[in-house]
Order: C-alpha cells, then structure tokens, then sequence
C-alpha cells in the first residue's frame, strides 16, 4: 500500500485493533469481490486513492450495520450483511464476531494485488491492512481524485454494475447508498452534481461533488440529517447550499477557500407535523437573501448575505408572527427581495428589508373593515391584494419612494344562489397579477371573474367583468387574458391594450368539446384542444383584427396534448389514436400536415425540443422516435428505436440537442434480472442520427439525465430485485460525453 493511503489509514482506524483482541468474540473472515488489478505499476498508488476515496461511506454503513444488528433477529442481520458486502468495495475482506448475541462487523481487511501484466513487479507481493470499524472524522480525510477510466478501460470493479456496449462513454463516477436513492441532479451550470439518498437505518444524506479544472470529480460535501431532506437548492453562483428537512432544520452550506462545502447557518425550526403544512425556506428573486416560514409557530426569518459572503439574519425590531389560512386563496410561500407582508384578524402589515440597518422594519400597518382570508404580493413587490371573508377584495401600491397606501378596491357579488335557491355569502378566492402588475384576476367560487387595474388617469378600478367564468389567465407578457368559460369549448380573449378602457369588447371563440387554450410564443396564435375533440383548432388574427380559424389537426380520437414549437412555424399534437402529428406554415403562410407518426400502442409523451428544429415521441411499444425538421421546413423521422425486453419509461434531447437519450427497464417483472437500458443517440459523421451507446445497469433505471451544459450523462437507479416493492440498494453512475462529440 502507498504511503500516503497508508498514514490516512492509520490516522482513521487506529485503535481498530482492540476489536479484534475481544475474548469473547468468535471470529471468521467471509471473503467477497476480486483482487483488484492495474495495466501498469504507475497506476497502483492512484488505485489505492480510488480505495480510499470509497472507504467513507462504507465505515459509515458498517457502524449503521452495528447499530441496526443490535435490533433484529439473525436472519435479518445477515441479510443486511449480504447487502453491505455487494456494495462494498471487491479489495476488502469483512472480518466479523458473534458475541452477545448478535453478528458484529469488528474489522476489514484491505487487499490490493498488482497483476502480472508488463510493467508490474512482483504479483506474488500483496499488501493487507486490517482496520477496525471505527468512524471517520471529516476533518481527516483529504480530497482524492478519482482514477480516471476512459472509454475501453473500464474499472473491473464496476464491470458487474453495468455494461457498455459501445465505450462511447468515459466512466467518471459510482456513487451508492445502502438502501435507496432518491434523487440525482445537476447544478444549474453543471459544475456541482447532487445526489440525495438514504442508507440503512434511517440515515439520509444530500451528498455533493464538485468537477474540479483536471476534469475528476471530488465529493466536496455531505449534508447528515436525522430526518430526510425534502427540498434543497443551490443559488446561482453555486457557492450557497440550502436544504430543509423534516426535522425543522434549514441549514445554509458555503464553499470554503479550498472549494469543500462547509455548514454556514442552521435555523432550527419546528419538527414537521402532519397537521399542518410543511416549513419552507428560499432564496430570493436577487439571490442575495434567503428567507423562511415557520407555519407552526408562524415566524419568518430573513438571512441577509454581506460583501464578505457571510449570511447573517436579520434583525427583527418587533416579533414577526404570521399565520396563514388554509383555503384556495393561499399562495405558496415565495421569498422576496424588498418586502414581504403578514396579516393576523382584520390587519395587514409591509415588511422591508433595511440592508442598512441589517434589521427587519414595518413599514405599513393597514386595517380592513373585516377579517381577513388572504393577502399576498405581486412578482414585482409594488402592489398586494387583500382577501377579507366576503367579497371584498383590497389593492395595495408602493410609489417610487417605497410608500405603501390603499389604491383601490373591488367587490364581488355579496351573495350567491344555489341550485335549490339557497342564497350564501360570497367568497373571493383567488388573485393573479399581470407581469407588469398593472392588472389584476380576481374569482369568486360562484365563478365570476373581475378584471382590475389601473386607467389613464392612475387610479385602480374594475375593467370587465366575466360570468360563468371556469378559468381565467394572463399571457406570459400580461398583455392579454384568456378565459375559459363552464359550457365547455368557449373561451373570450381580452386584450389589455385595447382602445376601449373597460375590457368589454373581447372577442369570443367556440371550440365544442376542448378543454384547453394555450398561446403561442409570440401570443398571436392560439391553440385549443381536448379529449372528447378529434382534432385541434389553430386561430389567429384575420389582418383586420378578427379572431378566426387558421387550421385544424385531425385525429380519430381526442387529443391529449398539443404545442407550438419555440419558432412557432409548427405545431405537434398527440392523439388518443397512438399517432404524433406535426403541422407547419408552407411559403404561402397555410397550415399543412408535415410528418405522421403512428405507435402501436399508448403514447407516453411526445414534445418538441428546446429550439423547436426537433421533436421526439415514446410509446408503450418500447418504441421511440426522432423527428427533425430541415431548412425548408420539412419534417422527417430521423431514428426509431427498435422494440425490445424494455420499456422505454423517460427521454429528453441534450441543451445542444446533438444527442437523445431513452431510459427503462424490463417489461417481464417476473424476470429475475430486473435490469435497466439506457439508450445514447448522436449524430454521426454522415449526419444521420444513429445509436452511440446502450449502457445496461443491473439494477431498474429511476431516472437518466444530461448536465445542462450537455458534457455529462448521470442515471441513478434502485435495486429491488430481493424484496418487491421495497428498494435494497442505490447507485448513481456519471459518465462525461467525448469533447468532440458535444461541439
């Protein structure tokens, strides 16, 4: 063994040895894996850091075995034994003792046999170390890079893992938990990768690496909870970690100088109870704050991040409690940059962040004539609504100089009519703001909806008023509304730029049996489908400012989904027929049939992509296929995947769009190979779209993803091949795409 594994070694385990020295113990050694061997003897000491980097997480699982085998009976004991030996490293040996009832894992032992290939020397000469199962202290342990594998020269110790049929592929990473994997994700920019899991016991982690400039990738953090941390998010500069769990701690993690994860900040919240919802914590739209409710005890708590990148809390100068109504009023909780409001009984209070004063301050007080329901702000933090019980509903303003004051208010009908003439009071329960918040939505649970917002002279005032009103929305620019009404396939499209002040003059559309309209990119198109239609219905302006039918998609069945693409010369639709069709603008501006794509049983899901040049479909068949689109605006079937053993259960195009990924496992559940398929496509050298890659894993496939800046490939995945139903182990494998083949 090396000398720099050796000392590490030595500092982790010492003391290891009174285990073995235990006279009450009986001992046997139960041998599993295989020697592991290099091509060369420069390669022996980066192995023994491989080693090394993989003895963490299995001292942690052997100190979880211990402590779970003192609790159950033998067979389960060496039940999770078989699962600790299958995970662990193939070099070491488990040295085990039965004493006081119970198996106990009392050593390891470490063997790194060079093999007789040119260049090596002795391969009768083996190193040993026997370690006891003493915990590893953190601030031991140095970051080691993993051994780089490249295409063709896979690592033997994850030969059994998985299979490559290709080598198109240049293995980075395995990252396992003993018990189950839950999820797998990339940083936005792709530099850090995340995997959450759990290993025997109840013991949960968020674990971190981090791509370092030579391209390894180093595990850099590793968050411990008693409790399961159910959301986490990373800020935009990837330097701030925050995570909550359901054990009521949000903890805030920062990047060190020497680029590890180091635990910043912990809020300790209130432990998670069923009655009542979920804490919740985010950074803000500005990213230099993070904020976080407590609906138990109803206290908000704001960290302010200053000019050395510490995150301190605010300040509070008086005792913030809120207390949120359940109902169909609330929003969900957001963080914010500059305000944020409360309210309790009949009053309202504004919030501001002084970064100044590093304090929290109020900044308006307002009292409603009644109890109220609901408020909350809008995106731009310059308006607020307020719900009372009843049907009033109150705006709030911010001027430029950060003064809030009541700008309007508007009311709904007080009562409302039952189908067996009962007359009850009304409710408000639901607001939406435009983008610019200049406008606002407000529905009434007799579906009536209320069109507000300012005029020409400042003040804010009802603008149209909709009945029978199902659903009502905003246009991603806020310019126009869409409304659906409950007869079902009609809908009024208001426009707020319109001469006409009040709204009124809305232009109506009747699609018999649609259940959805949707707007185009540029919102001068609008597309309605449904189930119970056998085809969709494309509309557009006439030139003289008249809503009416551009086309239609026929299929024999209803239609479950439909889209523009992002150039909004076609548009895809899926039918209950099990066929994908594609129409596109000809040089005349005429909407025609392009493509055709028929699958032999259900579609799963068929989209465009990102850049809208391609789309793809997959299917119960096991079938997927590629469709693109050429300069001249034809589309084509580019690939198809041929039917198989495996369903095909997810797929997605990269962010450069030059490849396409597949991913399932076995149809046949009583197959005892319960193995997964990833399936790699890419363009090749004539042009053509063909399969790079088909990477078959030993363990069912939860999800395959690219890096959003298209260099990696991650697939994590569960085995429950042992139990049904209940997962026993949890592997995630990286694999970095070749440069030349990502430009």
């Amino acid at each position: 063994m090396g000398p720099i594994a050796q000392k590490c070694l030595n500092a982790c385990f010492a003391g290891g040895s009174k285990a073995l020295k235990s006279p009450q113990a009986q001992t046997k050694v139960i041998s599993f894996g295989r020697v592991l061997s290099r091509a060369a003897a420069s390669k022996i000491e980066t192995g023994e850091w491989q080693l090394f980097n993989n003895l963490k997480p299995l001292f942690e699982s052997v100190a979880a075995y211990n402590k779970y085998a003192a609790k159950v009976s033998e067979p389960e004991q060496l039940k999770s034994l078989e699962r600790l030996k299958r995970n662990a490293p193939p070099e070491l040996s488990i040295i085990t003792a039965i004493g006081q009832r119970k198996l106990e894992i009392i050593g390891l032992k470490i063997s790194m046999m060079p093999s007789s290939d040119a260049g090596l020397g002795d391969a009768s000469h083996q190193h040993e170390q026997y370690t006891g199962s003493a915990a590893i202290n953190d601030g031991q342990l140095q970051d080691i890079a993993l051994n780089n594998t490249h295409a063709g020269n896979i690592d033997p110790a994850k030969a059994d893992i998985f299979q490559c049929q290709e080598n198109y592929l240049e293995f980075r990473l395995a990252a396992c938990f003993d018990h189950h994997i839950i999820e797998a994700s990339f940083s936005p920019m792709s530099k850090n990768l995340l995997i959450r899991g759990c290993n025997d016991g109840g013991d949960f982690r968020l674990k971190i690496w981090r791509q370092g400039a030579d391209g390894n990738w180093l595990q850099k953090g590793d968050v411990e909870d008693s409790a399961s941390i159910y959301r986490y998010e990373l800020n935009r500069s990837e330097n701030t970690l925050l995570s909550s769990s359901y054990d009521g701690n949000v903890k805030v993690s920062t990047l060190n100088s020497d680029g590890r994860w180091e635990e910043a900040v912990v809020l300790a919240l209130t432990p998670y109870d069923e009655d009542y919802p979920r804490m919740d914590a985010g950074f803000s739209p500005g990213q230099n704050k993070i904020m976080s409710y407590d609906p138990q005890n109803g206290k908000i708590n704001v960290l302010r991040q200053d000019s050395n990148g510490r995150w301190t809390p605010l300040t509070q100068t008086k005792e913030i409690i809120h207390y949120k109504h359940t109902g169909p009023q609330q929003p969900p909780f957001k963080a914010t940059n500059d305000y944020f409001l409360t309210y309790q009984g009949s009053k309202v209070t504004i919030w501001a962040c002084n970064d100044e004063s590093n304090c929290l301050e109020e900044k308006k007080v307002f009292e409603c004539g009644g109890n109220i329901a609901s408020a909350q702000l809008s995106d731009d933090e310059q308006h607020a609504v307020i719900f009372t019980w009843g049907n009033q509903t109150i705006f709030l303003g911010c001027d430029v100089d950060g003064n809030w004051s009541q700008i309007g208010e508007i009311c709904h009908p007080a009562t409302i009519i039952t189908d067996d003439n009962q007359h009850i009071t009304n409710l408000v329960c639901r607001a939406l703001f435009n983008a610019t918040g200049h406008y606002a939505l407000t529905k009434d649970i007799d579906n009536t909806v209320i069109v507000s917002g300012y005029n020409a002279y400042g003040v804010w005032e009802g603008k149209a008023e909709i009945r029978c009103c199902s659903d009502a929305r905003f246009s991603p620019s806020g310019g126009k509304i869409l409304a659906r009404f409950e007869s079902g396939g009609s809908f009024k499209l208001l426009d707020c730029k319109s001469p006409d002040d009040r709204l009124d003059q809305g232009q109506t559309f009747v699609h018999h049996a649609s259940r959805e309209a949707l707007f185009s990119p540029s919102e001068n198109l609008l597309l309605s489908y449904g189930y119970k239609s056998n085809f969709a219905c494309i509309w557009g302006d006439d030139e003289e400012g008249n809503l009416v039918e551009k086309a239609r998609v026929y299929h024999l069945a209803g239609i479950d989904y439909a889209a523009f693409n992002a150039r909004e010369d076609s548009v895809l639709t899926r039918g209950c027929d099990w066929t994908v069709k594609i129409h596109g603008l000809d040089s005349q501006g005429k909407w025609q049939e392009r493509l055709a794509f028929k699958h032999l049983l259900e579609i799963r899901e068929a989209r465009f992509s990102t850049s809208g040049r391609f789309a793809y479909t997959f299917s119960q068949d096991t079938t997927a296929a590629i469709l693109g689109c050429d300069d001249n605006g034809k589309w084509t079937t580019l690939a198809v995947t041929e039917p198989g053993a495996y369903g095909i259960h997810g797929a997605h195009f990269n962010a450069l769009e030059n490849h396409f990924l597949t991913y399932g496992n076995k149809i046949n559940r009583k197959d005892t190979d319960q193995s997964g398929l990833v399936q790699l496509w890419g363009i090749g050298d004539d042009g053509k779209w063909i399969k790079k890659e088909e990477v078959i894993v030993d363990f069912p496939i939860k999800q395959a993803k690219f890096s959003p800046d298209s260099e990696h490939l991650v697939i994590y995945c569960n085995d429950v091949r042992q139990e049904p139903f209940h997962s026993e182990a949890g592997i995630a494998l990286l694999w970095k795409i070749p440069a030349n083949n990502r430009e």
